[in-house]
């Protein structure tokens, strides 16, 4: 701790001051880190859930109104407007595909692809009925079309119901595990940035303190060794001297100038006491 004590008080101030300012700068820097992480999940948790629960509504929204104009188109007074229905069906199957796409995107477990794929095989097994529900429509055979949308057809529409509440339910269940995710992490986060505000305050107490005490120290060390040359020197002792190797370097010259004043009163008071002595033995 010597070096401490050669050090000059500014520069332990400044030095103190640059510490604060660094650990400061630090924990700025590990909060922002912080939080960027959660930012980045939270658009995680946007971009692989909330966006893509939209397309989810459109995928089940295609999917069940292609099973209503599959009924309208059965029950078509007309065939200018079952080929309206027809039609129709062909519009929300590309709907239905094209909320597929996005949906393949965000998937990032395999779990999820595996699910979304069922999705579509079981689809694309329910849109081959239609086809052979079109040829029966067309024939005017709507008894066997009946008979194929309350058989087959169901059990394939049911089929993918099934495995598109499966998809919904996979997605509900990562916005869960995601949103749980950014809990931990947040909590996490704002343990650790409290625990490092608190070794800062902690560790900028100690430096205060004991910087605090240093200044003090010399400060006293001077005004001692100033009041023990005083005190000398009304008590007649005017050999007495103080040390300046034992003060601090910045303050060294007030020492060193009391010895210099001592010196001066002394040695002409010596000068005149030698005189004295010898003109007390008759040399004049």
């Amino acid at each position: 701790m010597k070096w401490i004590n050669n050090m000059k008080i500014r520069t332990k101030l400044l030095g103190s001051f640059i510490i604060i300012t660094a650990l400061t700068a630090i924990l700025g820097y590990i909060g922002i880190t912080e939080m960027n992480i959660i930012i980045n999940n939270e658009k995680k948790l946007y971009e692989k859930v909330t966006v893509p629960l939209g397309d989810v509504v459109d995928l089940v929204s295609n999917f069940q109104r292609i099973r209503v104009n599959v009924r309208d188109a059965i029950l078509a007074p007309n065939k200018e407007i079952r080929e309206q229905k027809y039609k129709r069906i062909e519009e929300l199957k590309t709907g239905f595909y094209n909320a597929i796409k996005p949906l393949e995107e965000t998937l990032v477990t395999v779990e999820g692809k595996k699910v979304l794929q069922k999705v579509v095989e079981s689809f694309e097994d329910y849109a081959k009925e239609i086809e052979n529900l079109k040829i029966l429509v067309d024939n005017e055979k709507k008894e066997e079309a009946i008979k194929l949308i309350g058989g087959t057809m169901k059990q394939k529409n049911d089929t993918c119901q099934s495995n598109i509440d499966r998809f919904v339910e996979l997605k509900i269940k990562i916005a869960r595990e995601t949103y749980n995710l950014n809990k931990q992490e947040a909590s996490s986060a704002t343990k650790f940035i409290l625990s490092i505000i608190l070794v800062v305050v902690t560790f900028s107490l100690i430096l205060a303190l004991l910087i605090s005490r240093n200044i003090v120290k010399i400060i006293k060390s001077v005004v001692t060794t100033t009041n023990e040359l005083s005190e000398s020197a009304v008590n007649g002792k005017l050999n007495a001297r103080g040390e300046p190797e034992k003060i601090n370097p910045e303050f060294r010259d007030i020492v060193v100038g009391i010895n210099n004043i001592l010196d001066a009163i002394v040695e002409p008071l010596k000068v005149a006491a030698d005189y004295i002595n010898r003109m007390a033995v008759g040399d004049i």
